[in-house]
């Protein structure tokens, strides 16, 4: 059920010959036995002790900070010290002294403060000259500053006789080496300080790293390449190398959203390689083999043979160690390759391990065909039990895969012949199906041969290969029992089956029918097996190294740039008339785009590269994002390598992932409690796992999923539960696992899985397995049993083994587990609970098993005994609000774990603000009144208007608005482009003139109403039409006009509405002197208010009229 998109990737390199940085301090070609870090004399009863302080400069380690790793001495002559019991010890210290002390006894106060790096009790000091090695071998890391001396103590007691006295190149340096030896301890006789031995030192660099810095592109991956010092390497996401994330030279990161660091150092492991040392055929090395191969290396001097081939090593360090083996290649061109195995084991410093590595089948061809079979690669504890063995390849004329070693334990049968041979099954050998073929040998029995001269030997009985007698020469099977063929015949071909931990079954045929025999069987009893079929050319080799102990260098930073998408580009402030709407664009970056109308990106409006907005009032901003193409992003929530009652805090949280999608993303408000808001809107699936519980069969963490709509902005409260822990004080006591959370802010579910309760059970069993149902399980086969909770409430205890907690209620008894809203703790006391409610139990004695937490936790249950019943704590109930739902109960072990995935883009640009201004549209509110003035005054018109970018232009009409001119800037007039219009110097040719303004904006144009400008003081020659008047005003329907004049003219009366448009316009009349009255119909006009104009010749007479 469990997905999973891995943010980093790496590949575990298979552990190898590490080489390492080295300086070679000291070129004399002078030597003495005195002037070495141990003193070897000549004399077998003399100078048993001998103590040796050399001191080095910065200047000629030339290097900082860089953990140390071994020394080497130049040894000038092939005398030695055999005896395996010589103890020896280098000790290492900063120092700022110049030079070593010279008194006697002072050895022991230069101790003070000093490192332990390398000890021994069993040393040798090989007969071969040149640098003899000393790798660290305590565990205790050294890193030197590369600003202090070093000082290196060396303590030395001998308690035999050497071969002769033991001789060193020095080189002479004033102050710089002592040497004391004696047959007493403390060793006081002093040998000088100035020869100083020849000394290389060993460390580990700081590998480089390529590229560094990356720069990357928001949703690309970096593919890191480390290179110098032993070519193994440590990754970490932290720069104390806490959280480790890989192990290889290569490391691929991402995809990656934010910038982060990552960091690599080069790692020591302490191997040890053994070989066949040179030896082939049917017997293994002997003790001189085994020194002249192994001199020079860490294996020198421990190695013993005491049956011929089979090499006896004891462990030097307590700690796991890899073992990698392999078994040899069968004889022939086509001969089956050897099986190989690795797997991890633990030892105890001083264990004998016994080892053979195996040897390469023979191939006898021309005027015979017989192929013997590979031998087998062992390692054995000194009593013969097998720890890891791998099979030997058959011999084989042509090419099968049923002549190769096999990685199971049974040997396989020959094939391809008409005469075949069975493999061997349980450790013992192969069998012959023709007198002239052997079967391989296995760890306990021989391999079968009808003409033994030998036939290939077990393991137990040396494991020597066979040598078949029915015709000379015999092609011989290979050491570690590989099987032997020699039908001395061209027409009949024979193949001898491999050896391991079961014989592989011989072959014989003619050449029609080529012979292939079985390769041999192979063992594994080690943890992180890693085990291949046919995988060896050649001779077998054994491989052992020390994993738990390690150096590594100082870490070198790799760090990675990630460059954003690019903004979109956009035109900003944009303008749009009021009502209106706009279509605004972006542009650039990744073509994609998001339109929003927050500045965080919560409400969403729509998609794509333009965005029409609708009618607009007030101004307003909106907001456009660049996106990426859209794929399935997976967010995954761990525990952040926190266990226990308590979840993990924000620096673990960041900590954990810095190297994914969640980098910096995560924020915690109760400790163990993940907020996390989410990104984009849309459907998301949600797959929760609950966690296990205590026991060889504790209860398993339900799984759920469902599909979810979010809301981009809302934030979820996310709560992974955790394992439940290893009892503390007891081993009775079992807590069950904690539920996966789920929540809104507000703690409204969305989807939680139940944990597994603490179980006894010999098999998982549903009472303990966590549940789909909301309600948790009650515990079960207890004397005590406590109920499962229900409707988000906690189980009830069951005499101090208590309830697991539920999303709403707390799990009953002392230490029951907390509710989700509660913190989500698990029980604490003997028992203890995962976080998440896990129950804990609470007594020293009785068999328990806590409750499961979810969405409803699980019921305790305990046995009235502690050493029988098999108590069952009840699994949590769970709960899922979502769709398309797959929900299965009790199937996770382990810790629980949230997987949330979304098809959206990985990577986003900054939101980028677009302002809208919206303008008003150009609108007259105060419009300008009519003037009533005498000549020399000055008038002024004014007017009120509302709008963006306003313009004004007043205009004149002389005509009663039949026609309009607009004014200039020129006496009388002034502001004819502003609001007011300034009239100076009245005269009679404005009298009864109209004006009005006209107004343009950003959106749109106004004009406004019309005002009159009247003098009340003009006349005709010696009257003035103010003699005129009019009635009735109101008027309905006839209008009356009165003029008094006192010669003959003429007269025009016009009706005007209130912007001065003319209305009607009455035939001109005669006018006579006296009295003249004239009647006018306006019963057609609109009801309103008119201007009726009185013009005689150039002057003219306004009156207001009403009509009703």
């Amino acid at each position: 059920m469990k997905k999973s998109l891995l943010f980093v990737f790496m590949c575990l390199a298979l552990l190898t010959v590490q080489a390492q940085n080295e300086v070679i301090i000291g070129t004399g070609v002078s030597s003495t036995h005195d002037s070495g870090p141990i003193y070897v004399s000549s004399a077998a009863s003399t100078y048993y002790y001998s103590n040796h302080i050399s001191l080095f400069t910065p200047a000629e380690i030339g290097a900082s900070n860089i953990p140390l790793t071994g020394f080497s001495w130049d040894k000038a002559d092939t005398d030695s010290y055999t005896l395996g019991n010589a103890e020896f010890r280098i000790y290492v210290k900063h120092t700022s002294a110049s030079s070593v002390p010279a008194a006697s006894g002072t050895f022991a106060t230069e101790l003070v403060g000093a490192t332990l790096v390398y000890e021994s009790t069993t040393q040798n000091i090989p007969a071969t000259s040149g640098w003899i090695d000393f790798n660290f071998n305590t565990g205790n890391q050294f890193i030197y500053n590369g600003t202090d001396n070093l000082m290196v103590l060396v303590d030395w007691y001998r308690p035999g006789a050497p071969s002769a006295g033991i001789s060193w190149y020095y080189t002479t340096t004033t102050g710089m080496a002592q040497t004391w030896a004696q047959d007493i301890t403390p060793p006081t006789y002093s040998y000088g300080t100035d020869d100083r031995p020849n000394t290389k030192i060993r460390y580990l660099a700081s590998p480089t790293v390529t590229p560094n810095p990356a720069l990357i592109t928001c949703g690309d991956t970096v593919v890191f390449t480390a290179s110098g010092g032993t070519g193994i390497y440590n990754w970490y996401n932290d720069s104390l190398g806490n959280s480790f994330i890989g192990s290889d030279s290569v490391l691929s990161v991402g995809p990656l959203c934010n910038d982060a660091t990552v960091y690599v150092g080069t790692v020591y492991y302490e191997t040890y390689n053994f070989t066949n040392c040179g030896v082939t055929g049917r017997t293994g090395p002997t003790q001189n083999d085994v020194n002249t191969a192994y001199s020079g290396t860490n294996l020198y001097g421990f190695v013993t043979i005491t049956t011929q081939g089979i090499q006896e090593w004891t462990v030097p360090t307590s700690g796991t160690y890899k073992i990698e083996v392999a078994g040899a290649q069968g004889g022939g061109t086509n001969g089956g390759l050897g099986a190989n195995m690795q797997g991890e084991f633990s030892f105890t410093a001083g264990e004998t391990l016994k080892i053979l590595v195996g040897q390469e089948g023979e191939a006898l061809t021309g005027s015979r065909y017989d192929y013997s079979g590979g031998g087998g690669s062992f390692v054995t504890t000194s009593t013969n039990t097998p720890l890891i063995i791998a099979g030997g390849g058959g011999g084989a004329e042509i090419a099968g895969v049923g002549s190769a070693g096999q990685v199971g334990t049974s040997g396989n049968d020959g094939t391809g012949g008409y005469s075949s041979g069975i493999g061997g099954t349980a450790g013992n050998g192969g069998t012959y199906d023709n007198q002239t073929t052997d079967g391989g040998a296995g760890l306990l029995t021989d391999g079968g041969s009808g003409n033994p001269n030998p036939a290939p030997q077990a393991f137990i009985d040396g494991g020597e290969g066979g040598s078949n007698s029915w015709s000379s020469p015999s092609a011989l099977g290979g050491f570690g029992g590989g099987g032997a063929s020699c039908r001395d015949n061209i027409t009949y071909h024979g193949a001898g089956g491999g050896g391991g931990y079961s014989g592989g079954g011989s072959d014989y045929g003619q050449a029609a029918s080529a012979p292939i025999a079985g390769g041999g069987g192979s063992y594994n009893s080690g943890t992180n097996q890693n085990n291949t079929a046919g995988a060896n050319t050649g001779h077998g080799y054994v491989t052992i190294t020390l994993i738990s102990d390690s150096t590594i260098s100082a870490l070198t930073p790799a760090q990675i740039n990630v460059a954003q998408i690019d903004d979109p580009v956009v035109s900003s402030p944009v303008s749009v008339c009021e009502d209106d709407s706009i279509a605004l664009s972006a542009s650039g970056s990744t073509g994609n785009f998001y339109w929003y109308a927050d500045s965080l990106g919560t409400l969403y409006l729509g998609e794509g590269s333009s965005y029409q907005t609708g009618p607009l009032t007030s101004d307003t901003t909106l907001y456009v994002q660049a996106f990426s193409d859209s794929i399935d992003i997976e967010y995954i929530f761990t525990t952040c390598g926190d266990t226990g009652v308590t979840g993990p805090t924000l620096t673990e949280i960041e900590a954990a992932y810095s190297l994914s999608v969640l980098n910096g993303n995560v924020d915690v408000t109760a400790q163990g409690i993940q907020q996390w808001i989410v990104p984009y809107t849309g459907v998301y699936t949600i797959e929760v796992a609950g966690a296990q519980g205590y026991g060889p069969y504790g209860g398993r963490g339900a799984n759920m999923i469902g599909d979810f709509s979010l809301t981009a902005g809302d934030t979820l409260k996310i709560l992974v539960g955790q394992k439940a822990e290893d009892p503390v004080g007891s081993s009775n006591q079992y807590g069950g696992g904690g539920g996966t959370f789920i929540t809104y802010f507000d703690n409204t579910p969305l989807i939680i899985a139940g944990g597994g309760g603490g179980s006894w059970a010999t098999s998982f069993t549903a009472t303990t397995d966590a549940t789909t149902a909301t309600s948790g399980n009650s515990g079960a086969n207890g004397d005590y049993i406590g109920a499962g909770g229900t409707g988000g409430n906690g189980g009830t205890d069951a005499s101090s083994a208590d309830g697991g907690g539920g999303l709403l209620g707390d799990g009953g008894g002392d230490t029951g587990g907390k509710a989700f809203i509660n913190g989500g703790y698990g029980g604490v006391e003997r028992g203890y609970g995962g976080y998440g409610g896990g129950g804990g139990t609470s007594s020293w004695d009785n068999r328990r098993g806590g409750g499961g937490g979810g969405y409803s936790g699980g019921g305790g249950a305990r046995s009235n005994s502690s050493t029988a019943g098999n108590p069952e704590g009840g699994g949590g109930g769970s709960y899922n609000a979502g769709t398309n739902q797959v929900n299965t109960a009790g199937i996770n072990t382990g810790h629980g774990y949230v997987i949330i995935t979304v098809n959206a883009p990985l990577c986003v640009s900054d939101l980028v603000p677009i302002e809208i201004n919206v303008n008003e549209i150009a609108d007259v509110t105060v419009q300008p009144v009519d003037v009533a003035t005498t000549q020399g005054d000055n008038a002024i018109f004014t007017i009120t208007a509302t709008g963006a970018g306003l313009t004004y232009q007043w205009q004149e009409s002389t005509d009663s608005a039949a026609t309009w001119s607009d004014l200039s800037e020129t006496a009388p007039y002034s502001g004819v482009t502003t609001s007011t219009l300034t009239i100076t110097g009245i005269t009679p040719t404005v009298n009864n003139n109209y004006y009005r303004c006209l107004v343009s904006g950003t959106c749109g144009a106004d004009t406004s109403d019309v005002g009159i400008l009247t003098i009340t003081d003009v006349g005709i020659d010696d009257y003035t039409l103010s003699s005129t008047s009019i009635y009735p005003n109101p008027v309905s329907d006839i209008l009356i006009v009165e003029v008094d004049n006192r010669e003959s003219d003429h007269i025009q009366i016009s009706v005007f509405d209130m912007v001065g448009k003319l209305v009607i316009q009455f035939p001109q009349e005669d006018l006579q002197q006296g009295t003249n009255t004239f009647q006018y119909n306006v019963e057609a006009l609109a009801d309103g208010v008119y201007y009726v104009e009185v013009r005689v010749d150039m002057l003219r007479k306004l009156h207001k009229l009403i009509k009703e």
